[in-house]
């Protein structure tokens, strides 16, 4: 390019306009930039953007500053320029020689011989740049100053020391409900295990504040309710379906347990109620057995807060199903629910009409000698006959005589009845006391040799001394005639060896009631070491006949055996039957045996009474 420049300048040839990138104002990119501050003012105001006013404007802007007479001191012409190469037959700059030959040109040759350049087609320069010279908006920055709300106070965490009240982590029933909310198996079986623990009368009352858990327990039992009754026979059920119906089961204990309280109860009858009536829908399998039971056992508890049960209600027509049953636990806490249950009903007729073979069959259950079936059927009973108008409805527990005749035997059962005992009067003076003891009979001293000592020793003073708050007898006669019966066997060997005397009054005073050693001091004579509380017997008692009377004073039959706690009940029952429509002629022939119960049994006199009045 600046060889054609040259060339175009040695021919008076004025470049087209089109300055190259490389010039910046008119002058080379490698002109210093002293060289604008020393350009004359007269050339400055002759140039408009570093072109001479008289150059045409298609002058490339590359070339406009290098044109002759650019007015730079120092430079003639655009040979001068530094940098570029001088061209023969053009004036130099200052103190430079011109080129002597055109070698250096390169091999386009001379000058003279080169074209003209055409002329360049003009650039448009590009827009200039807009700035924004309005000052900058200031954002405001959050800073604890300026914004506090932004930034809580924060404290140090310590942590704490094992000693501490702090280190000892959640509380246990806290874990328990996370337990239960993590869903984790070993986790659910562990707050389980501890619930269970709680639900005990010991920690009974630590849960009465978190009835939460108590329904995050149930919650668990509806979960697995239908993976732990999925079996049909006794064989469908494998390993992991046992263990998780322990786990069930474990759950509906602790709901039992809970239950028993009334406020508890209440509180829990909701969630219960469809858990009941699911455990009695269960097929009759021994696996299902326990949980049928525990679940009839909160029914028992929360029923009386079901509301609308009458006999039409499934809850209670599978309850009265459950009367069929042969297994005890089951038929027992069947007919408390049917009880309960027909209390919530109310209508005025009793909804076990409905039910007579039912009914029929728990009468007959009243003669096996079982206090527990025995009370919760006359609890059924009392509901039932309550609700009676007539006798006639009497019919379904079978002959009414015969209900009113056993009810009066249940209020003595297994009590004498005892004879008019003759008072006759007392001794006026007592009999003295026989001074030796009386003799022992072969067939006594037979069961004697065969008896172990301390054993013998005893029985033998039984045998043939009474006890006696007033008599006395002396330790060397007593010791004497030990050894006088029982030293001759143990010589022949045909006895066991005798005690020794300190033995013998120690194993005396321990084992005889009301027996104690005791020294006299005489104000005359010798000291006297006794036995107080003894006198020999008129005749010896075999020791057999001591034992079977022992046994007969512990399991007498007679007034000292506690009444039947059915008794009330029984008598309520009648006292309903007295007060219905035709039950006065009823029990009217019964009056004698109801007398006649309340002096056999002293606790039966307010409800005979009850009766008496209800004719």
């Amino acid at each position: 390019m600046n060889m054609e420049l040259d060339m175009a300048m040695d021919m008076d040839v004025i470049p087209p306009q089109g300055m190259p990138a490389g010039m910046t104002s008119g002058m080379p990119s490698g002109v210093p930039n002293g060289m604008h501050s020393g350009m004359p003012n007269n050339a400055q105001s002759g140039m408009s953007n570093g072109v001479p006013n008289g150059v045409p404007n298609g002058m490339p802007n590359g070339m406009q500053s290098d044109a002759p007479n650019s007015g730079i001191p120092g430079i003639s012409g655009i040979s001068g320029m530094p940098g570029m190469p001088r061209m023969p037959g053009m004036p130099g700059i200052d103190g430079m020689e011109p080129m002597e030959s055109m070698d250096r040109m390169g091999p386009m040759g001379p000058m003279e011989h080169m074209e003209p350049m055409e002329p360049m087609e003009p650039m448009e320069a590009p827009p200039a740049p807009m700035y924004n010279l309005q000052p900058p908006i200031g954002i405001p920055v959050s800073t604890p100053a300026s914004m506090p709300q932004a930034y809580p106070p924060q404290q140090l965490l310590q942590k704490p020391t094992p000693s501490q009240p702090a280190s000892k982590g959640p509380d246990l029933l806290f874990r328990v409900q996370m337990g239960f909310e993590s869903r984790v198996q070993s986790e659910v079986y562990w707050s389980l295990s501890t619930l269970l623990s709680f639900s005990t009368a010991r920690n009974f009352d630590l849960l009465k504040s978190r009835l939460d858990l108590v329904k995050l327990v149930i919650e668990f039992v509806c979960r697995e309710w239908d993976a732990v009754t999925r079996a049909r026979t006794p064989i469908d059920d494998d390993h992991e379906t046992i263990v998780r119906r322990q786990k069930v089961l474990e759950a509906l204990l602790i709901v039992r347990n809970m239950c028993l309280d009334a406020q508890i109860a209440k509180e829990l009858s909701v969630p219960c109620e469809p858990l009941v009536l699911n455990s009695i829908r269960l097929p009759l399998l021994s696996q299902y057995s326990e949980m049928r039971l525990l679940c009839l056992e909160i029914c028992e508890h929360v029923c009386f807060y079901f509301p609308n049960q009458n006999a039409d209600t499934p809850l209670f027509k599978a309850a009265v199903a459950l009367l069929d049953s042969n297994d005890k636990s089951v038929l027992v806490a069947a007919v408390r629910t049917v009880a309960r249950l027909s209390l919530c009903d109310s209508r005025d007729t009793s909804p076990l009409l409905n039910y007579p073979t039912e009914m029929a069959r728990l009468a007959k259950m009243l003669l096996i000698d079982d206090s527990e079936l025995i009370s919760a059927v006359l609890d059924l009973f009392v509901q039932l006959t309550s609700r009676l108008q007539r006798v006639e409805q009497l019919q379904i527990l079978g002959d009414p005589n015969h209900l009113c005749m056993h009810l009066l035997r249940l209020c003595t059962f297994k009590m004498d009845f005892q004879s008019a005992d003759y008072i006759r009067l007392p001794r006026r003076t007592k009999r003295p006391a026989p001074l030796f003891p009386p003799e022992i009979s072969p067939a006594i001293l037979h069961e004697l040799l065969a008896m172990n000592e301390p054993e013998r020793a005893t029985m033998w003073i039984r045998s043939s001394y009474d006890a006696d708050p007033e008599g006395e007898v002396l330790q060397v006669s007593l010791w004497s005639n030990y050894q006088k019966l029982f030293e001759p066997h143990e010589r022949d060997g045909t006895g066991k060896r005798m005690l020794k005397a300190i033995d013998f009054i120690r194993t005396c005073t321990n084992n005889v009631r009301g027996a104690h050693a005791k020294v006299l001091s005489p104000p005359e004579g010798p000291k006297k070491f006794i036995i107080k509380g003894l006198v020999p017997r008129e005749k010896a008692v075999a020791p057999s006949q001591l034992l079977l009377d022992s046994a007969q004073k512990l399991h007498s039959d007679g007034n000292g055996r506690p009444p039947p706690a059915y008794t009330d009940v029984a008598l309520k029952v009648l006292k309903n039957i007295a007060g219905l429509q035709g039950g006065e002629q009823l029990v009217k022939p019964f009056v004698r045996e109801c007398v006649l119960a309340s002096v056999v049994n002293p606790t039966a006199l307010d409800g005979v009474c009850g009766v008496l009045n209800a004719l």
